[in-house]
């Protein structure tokens, strides 16, 4: 079953962590009725992009959660289970905080739909937030989140409730955005490469940041922002450019002007026979 709205949960406000990967707005969990609760969160990553980490919001370290699924979707695009990968997590210390798996053992296909999902241990109830509040996932607040995207399953994955568009869960992927090989684009003369020609001041960033790149060569350039979907985010600069160096800036909204929620972003300088990826953070 899948509703547009998240039920039976508690939203609490919490104070920013200062070793947050971003900032959160609240923790969320599914009551007491819930047997194994995990919370679902999923990406497409892009061909040019491998999954290496996992990072979520952990509310209350003594009753920690106590795995990591990653999986890839199914034919209807649902997490599939069968095909699962847990990672465990019960071994954390006492207190709130963010807590990263390292996952780069996965061999998942290129640019497929990655699910990532957080289980609790089952029969939560009166959730606070902080150290002895109780298991609970953090949430951020965000603009249209794609409901599609964000489950809640109370059963381990049998019953699926979907979360309002403007909740965003907090769990969090890391990408290496630039593989050794070519990219997947039909082209074996583009190669993918860091950020040595393109930079990101500052980073992380609060409200905008700079965004100074080079072009090697005079051509056809596109400056883009995408979020962890492989989703456009906004076109900061395409047309025509010569050789030399370059500056833009991006202020944390969307093609439309919408602020966009705190969160990672990736800034692609495409150019004649290169693309760039830049890893940025936006904190709210």
């Amino acid at each position: 079953m899948n509703r547009a709205i998240l039920c039976a949960c508690v939203l609490l406000l919490v104070g920013t962590n200062p070793s947050a990967l971003f900032a959160i707005d609240g923790v969320l969990s599914v009551g007491t009725e819930a047997e194994t609760p995990v919370y679902l969160r999923a990406w497409a990553p892009g061909a040019a992009a491998t999954l290496t980490g996992v990072s979520f919001y952990n509310n209350d370290g003594t009753a920690p959660a106590t795995k990591v699924w990653v999986m890839g979707a199914d034919e209807s695009g649902r997490p599939d289970w069968e095909n699962a990968v847990g990672y465990n997590c019960s071994s954390l210390s006492g207190t709130q905080q963010w807590v990263d798996v390292d996952v780069s053992d996965l061999e998942l296909s290129a640019g497929e739909r990655v699910w990532v999902g957080v289980e609790f241990p089952s029969g939560n109830s009166d959730v606070e937030s902080g150290v002895g509040g109780g298991a609970a996932l953090g949430y951020t607040h965000q603009t249209n989140s794609p409901v599609d995207d964000q489950l809640v399953s109370p059963d381990g994955g049998t019953e699926y409730y979907g979360v309002k568009g403007e909740y965003a869960l907090a769990i969090d992927i890391d990408l290496d955005e630039a593989p050794q090989n070519k990219t997947e684009r039909g082209d074996s003369s583009t190669s993918v490469t860091h950020a040595a020609l393109l930079r990101a001041t500052p980073n992380p960033f609060n409200p905008r940041t700079s965004l100074s790149y080079r072009v090697e060569a005079a051509g056809d350039v596109q400056l883009t922002v995408y979020n962890l979907r492989g989703q456009r985010v906004r076109t900061l600069f395409e047309g025509p450019r010569q050789a030399g160096g370059y500056e833009a800036i991006w202020d944390g909204s969307d093609s439309q002007g919408n602020a966009m929620s705190s969160g990672v972003y990736f800034v692609r300088l495409t150019q004649p026979g290169k693309e760039t990826v830049e890893r940025v953070a936006l904190v709210r």
